[in-house]
């Protein structure tokens, strides 16, 4: 068991994401992105993640490919 809350993802411009804890005493603040179905987030800046969702599903994805799926049930890496 860690300290903080499950459930969050960190990911870069390369490379697989990583699961991470997050707690108010870990969190950074930074600007919020409110996304709807049919919305798109990135790439912005040197990370240049793109971020989609839809009514059942966000998907996120770097300049390398890798990225997560995370619906209401699940999470998946690629």
């Amino acid at each position: 068991m860690g300290f903080g809350d499950p459930g969050f993802v960190f990911i870069g411009s390369v490379g697989r994401p990583t699961r991470a804890r997050l707690s108010q005493d870990s969190f950074v603040q930074t600007d919020e992105a409110k996304l709807r179905p049919g919305g798109t987030w990135g790439p912005l800046g040197p990370i240049a993640v793109r971020c989609t969702v839809s009514s059942r599903r966000v998907r996120c994805e770097n300049r390398a490919h890798h990225g997560f799926i995370i619906t209401r049930h699940s999470y998946r890496a690629f």
